[in-house]
């Protein structure tokens, strides 16, 4: 058995983040349940300057990241942490082709609420113009008329 808990994959980005030098502090609160639980198993310290904490890794964390694999695909999304592995439009497409994946039915349903809006308003605004402004509609029996003659 590893000298490490298994960490899941929040865990290990942030952790990898840290590791990668980037800042993780406490002006990040989405990060800060993820960093505490990090520290609690000594993978990161939280020194204080001026009231706010910064996370740094430490021999530990580095052992657990050596011994580690990171997944190659980043499934959750969240905001400002970082897969190394692999390049930004990676993980962009990716994500984006499981978003639309998972969501196809919704968007379907939201594009024809939108396509149905459009119309309406644009059945109100014609209604709404004076008959100066309206344009003629040329009926059948008006085109008859003129091939007639």
């Amino acid at each position: 058995m590893s000298r490490h808990p298994k960490l899941n994959d929040c865990q290990l980005r942030v952790l990898r983040r840290v590791s990668d030098g980037e800042p993780v502090t406490s002006r990040q609160p989405e990060l800060a349940t993820t960093v505490y639980a990090l520290r609690g198993r000594g993978l990161v310290a939280t020194p204080r300057e001026g009231g706010v904490w910064r996370a740094e890794i430490t021999e530990d964390g580095e052992e657990a990241l050596s011994t580690t694999d990171v997944p190659d695909e980043a499934s959750a999304l969240l905001p400002g942490v970082h897969v190394s592995p692999q390049s930004s439009t990676d993980r962009g497409q990716s994500a984006i082709s499981s978003f639309l994946d998972k969501n196809a039915g919704l968007l379907l349903v939201a594009s024809s609420q939108l396509f149905f809006c459009a119309s309406n308003l644009c059945v109100k605004w014609l209604n709404n113009l004076d008959e100066s402004e309206r344009i003629p509609i040329l009926e059948v029996r008006d085109i008859l008329a003129l091939g007639g003659n």
